[in-house]
């Protein structure tokens, strides 16, 4: 990390900010995890809130701390998606790259470099990473190397019906479909930042569906930062309404939609934003025909100019 760091104060602010509420969330999960590593919603919580650190780090340049953070939440991520335990072992790495993310945000937050070496961390966080990835794939291929005759080839397909359909009602998900009309009241890279943390709030607020019309889309042709966004949450619209009420973010309507847009209702052209990155959840579904579209906005710091 350099001494010199070429941000904007206004965004190394907002930056601060928000690291530190992600930071304190991936440290109270992991509390929490201690005492019961099967709590599916504080592994959530704490992959959201190193997915999004990671993000954000990208966005101002902080490329150690977005490394770090891509280490972690791929392993995860095998815990998340895959089922795998969320080991002894696990939990300890996750407490150091916690503490050494805090330690980063420090030293970013005073201009100053990171001066230590983190080598050997990285090191054991990605043979963790590999450790998890062996165990799952491994598993798949015993699995196929297992079915000799034709019971075994339909229980198999059988199988994947299964996980087929518990894969649709997941993309589903629970709640409500809301069309939610965004203006950001500044412009340039600081709408764009606002918007990733209008997104944020989403996120945590539900599940993402689309945003119409893309946010590199409006950064890239310099137009003002107004769209729709589309959430499916349990929220009542009040409640989503007062969420993604942010400083300098105008929320100009809240309303029902009876179906998701790009069911045959959203017209051409239109972009579907995905919350997450592709992870061995997704690789499975590539591996039996399910893709699904998605994309993730990433956009240089050195490409945002103005």
């Amino acid at each position: 990390m350099g001494a010199t760091w070429e941000v904007k104060e206004e965004y190394r602010q907002i930056f601060l900010e928000e690291s530190q509420d992600q930071i304190q969330e991936w440290e109270e999960s992991l509390l929490a995890l201690e005492k019961d590593p099967k709590d599916t919603d504080q592994i959530d919580t704490m992959f959201r809130a190193i997915h999004t650190l990671k993000g954000s780090a990208g966005f101002v340049g902080f490329k150690e701390l977005q490394n770090m953070a891509h280490d972690l939440e791929s392993a995860l991520q095998y815990v998340r998606d895959e089922g795998v335990d969320l080991t002894g072992e696990m939990t300890e790495i996750l407490f150091e790259g916690h503490d050494i993310s805090l330690r980063m945000i420090e030293a970013f937050s005073l201009d100053e470099p990171f001066g230590e070496d983190i080598d050997e961390f990285m090191g054991r966080a990605r043979s963790l990473e590999g450790v998890l990835q062996e165990e799952v794939f491994g598993a798949e291929k015993e699995e196929a190397a297992g079915e000799k005759d034709e019971e075994a080839g339909k229980e198999h397909a059988s199988a994947l019906q299964d996980e087929a359909s518990a894969d649709t009602k997941e993309a589903e998900g629970d709640g409500q479909l809301y069309r939610v009309g965004i203006e950001i009241e500044v412009e340039g890279k600081e709408a764009y930042l606002r918007s990733l943390f209008v997104q944020q709030r989403i996120e945590e607020s539900g599940q993402l569906v689309e945003i119409k019309p893309p946010l590199n889309d409006l950064l890239t042709k310099g137009e003002e930062f107004k769209y729709d966004v589309f959430v499916r949450t349990e929220m009542t619209e009040e409640q989503l309404e007062r969420a993604l009420s942010l400083d300098q973010v105008k929320v100009t309507g809240v309303r029902k939609e009876e179906q998701e847009s790009g069911e045959g209702g959203g017209s051409e052209g239109e972009t579907v934003q995905v919350k997450e990155s592709e992870g061995p959840k997704k690789q499975k579904e590539k591996r039996s025909g399910r893709a699904r579209t998605e994309e993730v906005v990433r956009v240089p710091v050195e490409k945002l100019d103005v």
